[in-house]
């Protein structure tokens, strides 16, 4: 099994494979970055920027109870547990927590609607 000229369809399928592990590093790469996005554009909008630890939460509830579900969606965005990790670094260095804020935007009912189809 060696690959060589003489070998395309193996030459083939390691150039496949070789592509896929870049995209899936570029993949995962965009959504730490999304996730970087998130929290600060929910803090200007005036929303609690920690709140984002609680939807990474319950991603990450929801894989942990129905993981085939979740199973094509793993294959592209790092683990939710490191997503969580990423987030909650971020926000301890940029938006450390004050004390129990007012005045932070809540649509806790509307929330709980976009998320009851995961939970």
């Amino acid at each position: 099994y060696t690959l060589s000229k003489d070998n395309p369809t193996r030459l083939r399928a390691l150039a496949q494979v070789s592509a896929s592990l870049v995209n899936l590093s570029y993949s995962r790469d965009d959504e730490y970055q999304a996730d970087e996005l998130g929290v600060e554009y929910a803090y200007r909008a005036g929303y609690d920027p920690w709140a984002m630890l609680g939807v990474l939460q319950t991603l990450h509830e929801a894989q942990e109870r129905e993981p085939s579900e979740f199973e094509e969606f793993m294959h592209t965005h790092p683990l939710t547990s490191k997503r969580i990790e990423e987030v909650e670094e971020r926000l301890e260095d940029d938006y450390p927590r004050p004390a129990p804020q007012t005045g932070w935007v809540v649509n806790e009912a509307r929330f709980q609607r976009e998320i009851s189809g995961i939970r």
